[in-house]
């Protein structure tokens, strides 16, 4: 049985923060980073590399799909060896 000063913690405390945190969950889906330039800054002891915005995203063709219920995953650019790389987009 619990004691009725738990009851009141769990109702004035726990509850409330449990509320907040499931509020915030989908929040944390909708954060994203952009680094606007590249750039090379030499220093005394390390280099710093800024890389800028990809490309606009390529022009794909996409056929018809190779099963049912397949859904097609778009290209999108990643940063490789110091450049943009475009990775083509894909039937899953």
């Amino acid at each position: 049985m619990l004691s009725p000063s738990f009851t009141k913690i769990a109702t004035t405390l726990i509850r409330p923060v449990s509320v907040a945190i499931l509020c915030a969950m989908p929040l944390t889906a909708c954060v994203e980073h952009v680094v606007v330039e590249h750039r090379h800054y030499h220093t005394h002891r390390e280099v710093i590399v800024e890389r800028g915005a990809p490309p606009p995203p390529q022009v794909e063709v996409i056929g018809v799909a190779p099963w049912r219920g397949a859904h097609w995953v778009r290209g999108h650019y990643v940063w490789r060896h110091s450049h943009w790389t475009w990775v083509r987009g894909h039937w899953a």
